[in-house]
């Protein structure tokens, strides 16, 4: 091989090289890819809590205490009476009543009895007669019951009258028309000459409680 021959194969592999070179710089070679990670189980893992601490059993475990009480409910309500024409109902005899509208209490119906001259002496001697009296009666209509009940005069202003308060003790009534009161509830020349009636309108109230 001449020395042009040997000089253009010389010139020819540089060519090559650089050309090489060249499209290895601006192709890199590609780095290998990585494998993805396995996929995550499809089912819930739990892992134990530290704080848990084991379920026990006792079998010397004290049994447990419980307590209730057994309290009996009253029931209480007050009516009004307000008598009207004073002076007539005098002209009744004695043992004769009226009576005023019903009205509840406790659950039960009542109603008071108003003798203007007393109740006449029993037959049997126990309660004599008390014509120069006015008596007043709670009486109840329907079925037996305990109750307790008090009949007060009232002053003007509607107030109690300590001094004709009459307070009765806690009593059966067997059933309709049973009946308790005060047959010397006030003598009528008392309540006469006091403030309680009023002369003008020719009245005078008294107010029941009862309780049961």
């Amino acid at each position: 091989m001449d020395s042009i021959s040997s000089a253009c194969i010389v010139v020819i592999f540089l060519r090559l090289s650089w050309i090489d070179h060249r499209l290895y710089l601006r192709y890199p070679p590609t780095p290998p890819r990585s494998l993805p990670p396995p996929p995550s189980p499809s089912f819930p893992i739990h892992f134990p809590d530290a704080t848990a601490r084991p379920a026990t059993m006792s079998s010397s475990a004290e049994p447990s205490l419980t307590t209730s009480a057994i309290v009996p409910t009253t029931a209480s309500a007050s009516h009004v009476l307000k008598i009207n024409g004073y002076s007539r109902t005098k002209g009744l005899v004695t043992g004769a009543r009226l009576r005023s509208c019903s009205f509840l209490a406790g659950g039960h119906s009542w109603h008071l009895a108003y003798l203007p001259n007393g109740r006449p002496a029993l037959p049997n001697g126990d309660c004599p007669e008390r014509s120069d009296y006015i008596s007043f009666y709670l009486v109840l209509d329907g079925i037996a019951v305990l109750a307790h009940f008090s009949i007060a005069l009232l002053d003007r202003a509607g107030k109690p009258a300590p001094t004709y308060t009459k307070v009765g003790v806690t009593n059966q009534f067997g059933g309709p028309g049973a009946h308790w009161g005060f047959g010397n509830f006030i003598r009528r020349e008392v309540l006469e000459k006091s403030r309680h009636l009023n002369v003008r309108e020719d009245s005078f109230c008294v107010r029941c409680e009862v309780t049961c």
